[in-house]
């Protein structure tokens, strides 16, 4: 009996023994979830630029890059500023408006003289006295604490129209077709082909109406010839000459040259030279003119050029 009993008991244990590892669930770690990597972000598409698409900027930029007195003054026209042709690309298409580019973005604070002109032709024509005009030269004066405008009349070129019209040097004139003139208007009132001008008088500093009124017409073409007056005064027994010289216009060198011809031939021993409308011209034209005045200084230096930096160099080698 006890053989047996040892018997059952370890056949007992032996089934506990493989019941209870039945019972047993094998614990298996869940494996944690991965999260989603980051989408990498696209890549913004790369915008090509052209300077053909922007011809006026990229003039106005090429010809200022080379020729422009103040370049220095502006580090957009540095040729190391842009990286690369598309960049400078961008950089025009960012300057869609040509006047605005040129006045606000290249102009330096200091330049007092450039300007931009939409119409080569008529300056080239400009630089030679040819122009389209009626003749009247004047300049406009700002009434005090206020923003009307009046004109005064400076001469009338010769064998223009307005030299065919009563109006003449020293005349005032206070409207552009029975409009007043004002600050926001006279540009636009005085860039009209035809025009009629409504004259005025000054009396007890009050510039009033005088009721008269004069036609203009401007001719295309018309040629202005810039010695307005050259003659010789007899004014206390001395022989003066007399040169009111508008313009240095290198097409009537030889009439400048022919009028000192006549002062030399008349015996002047003064001479009085009137530039005050004279706003410039051809560099040539002064030293010519300063050369029939005197020419007693052959050889020396009468005047110099000064450049931008990197054209400075290049003309001095």
């Amino acid at each position: 009996m006890k053989k047996n009993f040892l018997v059952f008991l370890l056949s007992v244990l032996i089934f506990s023994a493989c019941s209870n590892d039945d019972d047993v669930a094998e614990i298996v770690e869940e494996p944690t979830p991965e999260e989603p990597a980051p989408e990498e972000p696209e890549a913004p598409e790369e915008v090509t630029y052209n300077r053909e698409d922007y011809p006026i900027q990229d003039f106005i930029w090429s010809a200022m890059n080379v020729y422009y007195l103040y370049k220095a003054d502006t580090p957009e026209l540095d040729e190391s500023y842009f990286s690369d042709v598309n960049e400078y690309a961008e950089y025009l298409s960012e300057n869609p408006v040509p006047e605005d580019f040129y006045y606000d973005e290249l102009v330096s604070d200091q330049d007092r003289f450039s300007y931009l002109t939409n119409d080569y032709v008529a300056l080239e024509n400009s630089f030679s006295g040819v122009s389209k005009s009626n003749g009247l030269k004047y300049s406009l004066v700002r009434f005090s604490n206020s923003n009307d405008i009046f004109g005064y009349v400076r001469y009338v070129a010769p064998n223009s129209n307005a030299s065919t019209t009563i109006i003449e040097r020293g005349d005032l004139f206070l409207t552009v077709d029975g409009t007043q003139m004002n600050i926001n208007n006279y540009q636009s009132l005085l860039a009209q082909d035809d025009y009629t001008l409504g004259l005025a008088t000054v009396a007890n500093n009050t510039v009033s109406s005088t009721g008269e009124s004069v036609e203009l017409t401007k001719e295309e073409g018309f040629s202005e010839n810039p010695i307005l007056i050259a003659k010789t005064l007899e004014i206390d027994g001395q022989k003066i000459g007399y040169l009111m010289y508008n313009s240095y216009v290198g097409a009537y060198d030889d009439e400048l040259n022919a009028a000192f011809a006549d002062f030399k031939a008349d015996g002047i021993t003064d001479l009085v030279l009137d530039l005050r409308y004279n706003g410039g011209g051809s560099v040539a034209s002064a030293i010519d003119l300063t050369s029939m005045i005197t020419g007693q200084f052959e050889g020396e230096v009468i005047t110099k050029q000064q450049w931008n930096a990197e054209a400075q160099a290049y003309f001095e080698s």
